[in-house]
């Protein structure tokens, strides 16, 4: 039987940027704090992508302890234009962090990536 604390929960924060800002990095460092728990994936991409499977399937992803926080970092939500109404609406209190990088600074980096992919 599941402890009695954990419950579904919605995040405490919400990772959001431009791809190649350190989101990923941001959401590692978080995770690897006592207080803070992961969900089974960084990238859930309910705002933008999945929202149609509805608020219980989201909230699954952050069964955790009361005294400990949760978040997620899916990039995209800066970007999608339902994704701004969608957080407002779900999780009114929720704090969004949002990383940013000098555009070519962040342009250049896209580039490298995408040669050592084979996509450039």
């Amino acid at each position: 039987m599941p402890d009695r604390l954990e419950r579904p929960r919605a995040p405490d924060f919400l990772i959001i940027g431009a791809q190649r800002c350190g989101t990923a990095s941001l959401f590692d460092a978080l995770m690897a704090h006592p207080a803070v728990v992961a969900p089974p994936r960084r990238e859930i991409h309910y705002f933008d992508l999945r929202y149609w499977r509805g608020a219980r399937w989201y909230r699954r992803h952050f069964t955790r302890a009361p005294e400990r926080l949760s978040g997620e970092s899916s990039p995209y939500y800066l970007y999608h234009p339902a994704a701004p109404a969608r957080v407002a609406a779900d999780l009114p209190g929720v704090r969004l962090i949002a990383l940013v990088r000098d555009p070519i600074e962040r342009a250049w980096s896209q580039h490298q990536m995408n040669r050592r992919t084979g996509r450039e």
